[in-house]
């Protein structure tokens, strides 16, 4: 049995460790020369597992657990500095989870009052847990991890259409002109982010309603650099986060404008929203400029929650995207989705796997 994912990015990596467990021989289809160039590395790699909403809550906070027992590559994969944020809603999954896992103190948040470096004083929530994930090393673990286990990665390898026949997906073709045979007893895993549904829809096929949504990232740079213990700040409430980074601050003011899937282009004119938006609340930041600056995608679906599981209509289709910039703190828990419904030969209800595609049929 053979497993085709397109994608190198965490979402694909995950999907691949998944398919290994199960026995299926992995390769991986990846349309650009390196893995994990778009939303695996441009966003902003902040482990939060505070969350308003119910299976996001879970899926971050199972996403924790698991990299914590597999030691977190050697304890260098996240930078545990704390989150204090201000939220707008409480996560109600929160004591659930402590009362499971009563060992994870590092994940229950408390109320706490900070001052920042400027004398400004914030009151929220402090998880001491969470903080910010290295990319690079979480990276570098999933590629030793499935180079170990045999799995195949074809880079500059796009995949341009979709074969179907009888309810099934029998086949794709590359950009290059090559075609590849999907058999009886394969499965085809689409991880292609931003890109996922317009390939199906290219070809006539039914996809879940995927949408690539922009935002902006700014390194920004002051008078001195950030204290050595100075934790994530996410201020819900003014739709502003900002976390240390070398020398100044990665800095966002938390835009969001639906666009092309592969429209990566920074637009200008954000950069004066930025700044009116986060000197007005944290004035010190009038004593820093931007450094440089560029967009991300984050792709969501209707109701905010990823696609994990059987596609409704071909059999031997799975779809595991649409993780809104969460890739790195959801997706190794998420795959413990798809690696449930393709043991259980799709049999699982939508009760069992919220995350099921034909939520949207």
């Amino acid at each position: 049995m053979e497993a085709h994912i397109v994608g190198a990015g965490i979402a694909g990596f995950s999907a691949a460790r998944a398919l290994r467990k199960l026995n299926y021989k992995v390769t991986i289809w990846e349309k650009e020369n390196l893995p994990c160039v778009y939303a695996s590395s441009r966003n902003a790699a902040i482990m939060r597992t505070y969350e308003c909403d119910p299976e996001i809550s879970k899926l971050v906070k199972r996403n924790y657990v698991l990299l914590k027992e597999l030691g977190w590559a050697g304890q260098s994969m996240l930078d545990q500095r704390g989150l204090f944020i201000r939220p707008m809603e409480i996560d109600y999954y929160e004591s659930s989870f402590l009362k499971k896992h009563p060992q994870m103190t590092e994940l229950k948040s408390e109320k706490k009052e900070i001052t920042l470096e400027s004398g400004i004083n914030l009151a929220g929530q402090f998880i001491p847990g969470n903080g910010v994930i290295d990319i690079h090393a979480m990276q570098a673990w999933f590629q030793e991890e499935l180079r170990n286990t045999g799995v195949a990665i074809n880079y500059n390898s796009e995949v341009s259409n979709i074969q179907s026949a009888d309810e099934r997906l029998t086949g794709f073709g590359l950009a290059n002109g090559e075609d590849v045979r999907v058999n009886n007893n394969d499965l085809f895993v689409m991880c292609g982010g931003s890109w996922s549904a317009q390939i199906f829809k290219d070809n006539n096929l039914w996809a879940p309603p995927l949408f690539a949504h922009k935002r902006h990232l700014y390194f920004i740079k002051g008078p001195k650099p950030p204290a050595a213990d100075s934790p994530v700040i996410w201020d819900e409430r003014n739709d502003i986060y900002f976390r240390p980074e070398g020398e100044g601050y990665l800095a966002t003011h938390c835009d969001q404008r639906e666009t092309d899937p592969d429209d990566y282009n920074s637009d200008e004119l954000e950069t004066d929203r930025f700044l009116s938006a986060i000197t007005s609340v944290y004035p010190f930041f009038k004593e820093y400029y931007i450094s440089k600056y560029w967009a991300c995608l984050r792709t969501f679906t209707l109701d905010n929650l990823p696609v994990v599981g059987f596609d409704p209509r071909l059999s031997n289709a799975l779809w595991y995207c649409g993780f809104g910039g969460r890739g790195m703190s959801m997706a190794l828990s998420a795959s413990e989705y798809l690696e449930n419904q393709i043991a259980s030969g799709n049999l699982s209800s939508d009760f069992e796997n919220p995350l099921n595609p034909g939520r949207f049929l």
